[in-house]
């Protein structure tokens, strides 16, 4: 229901930590014509599974839910889930911004980094993009 396909035409940054241990991409998840509508109300963490799913959906890795969508934060809302592939973790927020849908993915790119170290600069991430204009 949410296209993710790299074939889109859809805005997505990748920010890049100076030792290259860590990386983050903010995207807009596009939902498809048909489900926008319905998609429009729908809880975060619906969501935050169809864009998890998307995620383990594909082959060739070892991917492992670690932890399943939550509603986190008061007042402003997100969902977030954590993933292991091939042994690093991956942490996805998903939220809302007006009427457009976006998740900012942590990327644990060597298995010696302390992963608390970045979900904070993750979760500063998030909150100015929810905040700003």
């Amino acid at each position: 229901m949410l296209s993710t396909e790299k074939k889109s035409v859809r805005p997505e940054i990748r920010l890049v930590r100076d030792e290259n241990d860590a990386s983050m991409i903010i995207r807009e998840l596009r939902p498809v014509a048909l489900a926008k509508t319905s998609l429009g109300g729908e809880d975060l963490c619906v969501l935050g599974n169809i864009s998890m799913q998307g995620k383990l959906g594909k082959e060739g890795t070892d991917r492992k839910i670690l932890r399943s969508p939550t509603l986190v934060g008061n007042g402003n809302q997100t969902c977030v889930y954590i993933y292991s592939e091939n042994s690093l973790l991956r942490r996805v927020v998903v939220f809302r911004k007006k009427s457009a849908i976006y998740e900012v993915e942590l990327f644990q790119d060597v298995d010696t980094l302390s992963f608390a170290r970045v979900v904070d600069a993750q979760s500063a991430i998030v909150k100015g993009l929810m905040e700003g204009e």
